[in-house]
């Protein structure tokens, strides 16, 4: 384990594991006075802190504490130029106090307990990963390198002896399938919205017609009040003009209305459509395809067009 010397004060030396250490913080801290005054104090008080606090349970044997100290201080220290040397001597005390962990510390059951391994070996990836963004591909310090193979040596170890989860990769959870019940509720709303679509294209067809329809009662009974022959005739015929204009104006509205709903509900209905399809077949374990044999029909009463009707297989 390394010992990182501050400027306040000197750490003890202790007997479990101890290797002497370049004063790599009171370089960071005094010989850059820049850094030190633009610092905040107390991230300086934080940081001998947690070294402090990490070394305390390294003492006591207490190497998870110690790992959970260390690692706080880490994350505490951004990567950088001048904090390089200090980072690769936290990252080297946390991998130590994590494989002391795994050796010295059982589990409930009194066996090597995997999980401190598995934590140091994805402390130490993260450490990889910011060294790399600031560093690009400058070397990593021997040292750092010779604690990660030990580390992996031991991950070794462990898989072969069964000290608990040996799977570097398990496998990813499978997503939740939709349920049938959901593909069909999907499917029926989706073809309500189409036929309903449908249904106000034909608002666009009706609002025309009529409108033709009352342009023409208009100029007809235009031209009946122009050789009425009594106030009477004259009377009904502008009667007749008022409620063609009437007509006129309903037709108009029911262009207008078809224009805007219809393109919105045929939208609407063809995504549930398609998703409920999806859905259906992959609730059934089968691969997902175009929807089959969907029927556009006009719809009669009467022999009078009512609009549209929609019919299909999924």
């Amino acid at each position: 384990m390394r010992l990182i010397r501050f400027v306040r004060w000197t750490p003890r030396r202790f007997g479990l594991r101890s290797c002497s250490l370049a004063s790599a913080l009171a370089v960071a801290l005094v010989g850059q006075p820049i850094q030190v005054h633009a610092a905040p104090s107390a991230d300086v008080e934080e940081i001998e802190r947690l070294y402090r606090e990490g070394q305390e349970y390294y003492e006591a044997a207490q190497f998870v504490r110690a790992a959970d100290a260390w690692t706080r201080l880490l994350n505490l220290i951004p990567e950088s130029g001048e904090k390089k040397s200090i980072r690769e001597s936290v990252i080297i005390n946390i991998l130590d106090a994590h494989i002391q962990a795994y050796k010295l510390v059982p589990d409930s059951t009194g066996e090597k307990n995997i999980l401190h391994l598995l934590a140091a070996k994805t402390t130490l990836e993260a450490y990889y990963k910011d060294f790399k963004a600031v560093h690009g591909d400058m070397g990593i310090e021997a040292a750092v390198q010779e604690k990660a193979a030990l580390l992996d040596a031991e991950l070794e170890q462990a898989k072969k002896e069964g000290n608990g989860p040996i799977d570097d990769d398990p496998p990813p959870p499978q997503p939740p399938q939709q349920s049938n019940g959901s593909a069909i509720g999907l499917i029926a709303g989706g073809s309500v919205l189409s036929v309903l679509g449908l249904g106000a294209i034909s608002l666009i067809a009706i609002g025309r017609i009529q409108t033709e329809n009352a342009e023409d009662d208009y100029e007809e009974a235009r031209a009946r009040e122009a050789q009425a022959p009594t106030d009477e005739a004259e009377m009904d015929a502008r009667n007749d003009q008022d409620e063609a204009t009437a007509r006129g104006n309903q037709g108009v509205a029911l262009l207008i209305a078809g224009s805007i709903i219809s393109p919105v509900l045929l939208a609407g209905g063809i995504a549930m459509l398609v998703l409920g399809v999806k859905a259906q077949k992959a609730s059934s374990g089968r691969q997902a395809g175009p929807i089959g044999r969907l029927r556009l029909s006009p719809a009669f009463t009467s022999r009078q067009f009512v609009g549209f009707t929609l019919s299909g297989r999924f």
